[in-house]
């Protein structure tokens, strides 16, 4: 444990920008079976420790204790870089922090964290820049590739920044009471809401599905199966369908391939027969 000297030891701004800098941009490279992330963490506070530890024991313990097994998603996991500094900081300056709790706050932060960062980033706010820039694509528009580019990197790069000084600046308790409010679960159900709400749009708009089946009826008049029946039961029921179809294979662990196939071999035998 490290004592504290007659000189108090703080990271200034610069110092912390730096590990957030070097965290955006490194926390998952050098990843092995063995550890993961844990190279990247460390190269991304490695300057921090060097300021913060001048004995040159205590820095060599600083720098093994994060080289243990450590994986979490890289923006929202970013708090934990700010809160391991703030926790490393009072350390250097004599509090009583071992390394069990230390590590044990990343070991139980680094699940739930990543959760919360898959469904919001990956899950939610991805689709929704790309959905943005998809009519622009649609007609051939570079951009349909600029505009998700832009938005996604500056919502990540904007997210991962705030978290990572507001976890130095609150500490431990930051994200702990978060979890505990139950607010990250209210974000989450409002960021499914959405999701759900683009993917139905993006479904009715770009999912084309009908039948050119005709029922023949008296005085020799023709009914469309499509126009006459589906469309005045639920407009885009074809398309809903094949949706919910291929929703169904993925519940029941069918590979993205399989599905293709079926989709082709769906095709094929409703085109030879005009069905579709």
């Amino acid at each position: 444990m490290a004592t504290k000297d007659n000189k108090e030891k703080r990271l200034t701004r610069q110092d912390i920008f730096k590990a957030w800098f070097r965290w955006q941009w490194f926390i998952e490279s050098c990843p092995s079976w063995e550890r993961l992330q844990a190279s990247g963490f460390l190269y991304s506070i490695s300057d921090a420790l060097d300021k913060l530890y001048s004995d040159i024991s205590e820095k060599a313990s600083a720098f093994m204790r994060h080289l243990v097994f450590y994986n979490s998603q890289g923006n929202w996991g970013s708090i934990i870089g700010g809160i391991v500094l703030a926790m490393e900081e009072e350390r250097a300056n004599g509090a009583e922090l071992s390394d069990e709790a230390i590590n044990g706050l990343k070991t139980g932060l680094m699940g739930p964290l990543a959760g919360i960062g898959d469904t919001i980033d990956w899950g939610t706010l991805v689709p929704l820049a790309v959905s943005i820039g998809l009519p622009f694509a649609m007609n051939g528009n570079s951009l349909g590739s600029i505009i998700p580019f832009l938005l996604i990197s500056c919502i990540m790069l904007g997210e991962s920044y705030f978290l990572f000084f507001r976890g130095y600046q609150y500490g431990q308790q930051s994200i702990a009471s978060l979890l505990e409010s139950g607010s990250i679960n209210k974000l989450i159900y409002a960021a499914g809401i959405v999701g759900m709400s683009v993917l139905g749009a993006l479904t009715g708009s770009y999912v084309n599905l009908s039948t050119q089946i005709t029922i023949p009826i008296a005085g020799g008049q023709a009914l469309s199966l499509q126009t006459d029946v589906l469309d005045n039961i639920l407009k885009g029921i074809l398309p809903l369908g094949l949706v919910l179809f291929c929703w169904q294979m993925m519940l029941r662990k069918k590979k993205i391939t399989t599905i293709m196939l079926y989709l082709l071999i769906i095709g094929i035998i409703g085109g030879s027969l005009y069905i579709f």
